[in-house]
């Protein structure tokens, strides 16, 4: 079998393979051995059973890496029956990989192999309501939009295809608010049964399908326990998770809540529309949220009006018993509730909420190991209470994939890839250490390892900020971030202005910020805006795109293209010219959550000081992904692109505290040795010779 399947790679992806002489696609030496790897993945079990079940394929945008595990694994699954999941961070991946699926069928016949059937299993809310869009449909005054969205509706209730997702108008219809706001087209407690007809189509074939595709959320709620994948039929033998960065930040996602409890009401409320909750159960459960909201309230008033938060566990025993008994009472009046809710396919949406909020009140009322850790929170100004909970270890439970899930989903292979696996500048296996400990993957479980980077992919001319540049926030030194009360400085923001003008002078640009606060403060010192499109709260990317496109604006400013979006021309051509990343994309800390970390690590033995030192050093990692992602990834898209990387944070630099040399592409690093500063005085770059003035290699380990 081993043989057979390398001799199948090879007859595609070889330089006189299938891609080239057939497709007329170009040779990729790093798609052909990471096809290569992922063969010996695959088989490495045939000879030997307890063969260690991990892969770690590193693989950087330009090497063509999701057709090199795609095909192979179809190629695979085709020749032994046996079973997939192929899990993505983002819903665009899962799309593109499903539009994929009828070149590789080409591919597949030429090889006269039987194609494997494939299904997806998204979430409730990537579905198109037919029922909504009719009702926009119906609203506008435009005829031509509006026939447009009820001809794609009709389309909806009769056929299944990409039409069938409510991302899909995006592309399709020509549907221009203004700016006016999002348009949400997606599945909610308002739909009617019938909408969810492929919903239901989807979840059913997911079942059965040799290959599924699915979201990272949906493969840590089923390590959990969560019966999203059923594998009655046939479990899965073969896990590959793209973007597998995100894997562990997905999970601690899922385990965080953040609720009022006064606000479940008018969800309660909502819900009751459809469902018809009995009067007296919605009564009592409307009484009990607004006791139990005011008896936080009260707390942050009296016990804690020093503090905006404070972690359950450390409360004295009488306030911590109080609050247990007012939350177990709490959950005893949902309880009816939840259970009405859960009968009716129509409010799906409220079941879930519903479901988390019960769970946390439980959470306040009981103590479990490894269980989230509990924290009530105030709004600093109103004093409003709110329930907190997060789990930092969330992404252990990954591991259960390899280890068995249950009697019924046996251990999988796992094959963890991505082009930003790691950042670090370590060597082997040690350099995917983090990832491997955040996942709870054992380094004996690991049998194959690798890096793939194009040698020669795309072109980047990288201007920096000038020595002299302010610090972004006031009273911040250069080795400072955003704090949750720091103010940006006017000296940088109008150098970021000079910055975002000269780039525009240089060709179109993507304006990469942190927040949209930073936006708008922008937005308040350009002038003559007409040109610049900035993405503000309210505002749609794609409109904005589209405009770029059009050619009605030069640059787009947004804090939340950084990843998951590829921004060209219609035909997939280049468009950009231009990538400018204001500063490194820390976010703002959030107390209750630090403190719900610190709690976390030392429930688990580690001291205040080690909590803190893992804090920084997660949040550090996610700020240098994105910025990798968003500074290189959004520019080079195709063996061709040339773009011009601008960034205005005094402290990246050769000699500043964040040299980048893990995060530049190893192919980019002498174009960054030599790159330009822009000195706002003049409003031109000067050429800097840029000698490091030590030996220091890496800051970020």
């Amino acid at each position: 079998m081993k043989s057979k399947l390398t001799d199948l790679v090879e007859q595609v992806f070889s330089p006189a393979g299938i891609l080239v002489t057939q497709m007329g696609m170009e040779y990729r030496f790093e798609q052909h051995r990471y096809a290569l790897n992922v063969c010996s993945w695959l088989t490495a079990d045939v000879d030997n059973p307890i063969a260690p079940p991990v892969a770690l394929l590193e693989g950087e945008t330009g090497i063509g890496k999701s057709l090199a595990y795609t095909l192979p694994l179809i190629m695979h699954l085709s020749l032994t029956a046996k079973r997939a999941l192929i899990s993505t961070y983002t819903v665009n991946l899962i799309h593109q990989l499903s539009h994929d699926l009828s070149f590789i069928e080409t591919i597949m016949q030429q090889l006269s192999l039987p194609m494997i059937s494939v299904s997806q299993r998204l979430g409730v809310t990537q579905y198109a309501s037919p029922t909504s869009i009719d009702q926009l449909a119906s609203e506008l005054s435009n005829e031509v939009i509006s026939n447009q969205l009820t001809e794609w509706a009709g389309k909806i209730r009769t056929s299944y295809g990409p039409h069938i997702y409510a991302s899909w108008w995006h592309d399709n219809i020509n549907l221009d608010f203004d700016g006016s706001g999002d348009v949400n087209f997606s599945l909610s407690d308002s739909s009617v049964e019938d909408d969810y007809h492929w919903y239901r189509h989807d979840c059913e074939q997911s079942q059965i399908a040799q290959l599924v595709l699915t979201s990272h959320a949906v493969t840590v709620l089923v390590s959990k326990g969560m019966s999203l994948l059923k594998a009655e039929l046939k479990p899965f033998d073969y896990l590959i998770a793209d973007e597998a960065d995100q894997l562990g930040a997905v999970a601690e996602s899922l385990s965080e809540h953040r609720m009022q409890p006064t606000r479940m009401i008018a969800s309660l409320n909502q819900s009751n529309d459809e469902v018809k909750l009995p009067k007296k159960a919605l009564k009592k459960a409307t009484d009990a949220l607004i006791d139990f909201q005011s008896f936080l309230d009260e707390l942050g008033q009296t016990s804690f009006a020093n503090k905006d938060h404070v972690i359950v566990d450390s409360m004295v025993s009488e306030t911590k018993d109080l609050l247990a008994k007012k939350a177990k009472l709490l959950v005893a009046t949902l309880n009816p509730l939840l259970v009405k809710v859960k009968e009716s396919q129509k409010a799906a949406v409220m079941a879930e909420k519903l479901e988390t909020f019960c769970a946390s009140l439980m959470q306040m009322a009981t103590h479990s190991e490894n269980a989230p850790q509990k924290c009530i929170a105030w709004s600093k100004i109103h004093r409003r209470s709110s329930l907190a909970a997060s789990n930092p270890f969330a992404g252990l439970s990954i591991s259960r994939w390899i280890n068995g899930i249950s009697e019924l989903q046996h251990p999988v292979r796992m094959l963890l890839t991505s082009g930003t696996l790691s950042i670090s500048k370590k060597l082997g296996i040690e350099r995917y250490n983090s990832l491997r400990i955040q996942l709870g993957i054992a380094q004996d479980q690991i049998g194959l390892h690798d890096r793939h980077s194009p040698n020669n992919y795309g072109s980047i001319k990288f201007v920096l900020a000038d020595e002299t540049t302010p610090n972004p926030f006031v009273g911040r030194d250069r080795e400072s971030g955003a704090t949750d009360d720091a103010s940006y400085n006017d000296g940088w923001l109008n150098y970021v202005v000079d910055m975002l003008a000269y780039s525009m002078k240089s060709g179109r640009t993507l304006c990469l910020c942190p927040s949209y606060k930073e936006v708008a403060e922008l937005a308040d010192r350009v002038t003559g805006a007409a040109d610049i499109g900035f993405h503000l709260p309210g505002r749609s990317l794609v409109d904005l795109i589209n405009q770029l496109q059009r050619g009605d604006i030069k640059a787009i400013v947004s804090p939340s293209a950084w990843e998951g979006v590829s921004i060209r021309n219609a035909d997939g051509s280049q468009l950009l010219e231009c990538i400018f990343a204001t500063r490194l994309p820390t976010s703002v800390p959030d107390g209750a959550v630090e403190a719900i970390f610190i709690a976390a690590y030392a429930s688990r033995g580690y001291s205040p000081e080690s909590a803190k030192a893992a804090l920084h050093s997660k949040n550090r990692d996610i700020a240098l992904r994105r910025f990798k992602q968003g500074l290189i990834g959004r520019g080079v898209r195709a063996i061709d692109d040339s773009i011009i990387a601008l960034v205005a944070d005094p402290r990246v630099g050769l000699n500043a505290r964040y040299k980048l040399d893990g995060v530049i592409p190893e192919r980019f690093f002498n174009d960054y040795s030599n790159a330009d500063t822009f000195c706002s005085n003049t409003g031109e770059t000067n050429i800097t010779n840029h000698k490091k003035k030590n030996k220091e290699v890496l800051l970020w380990f």
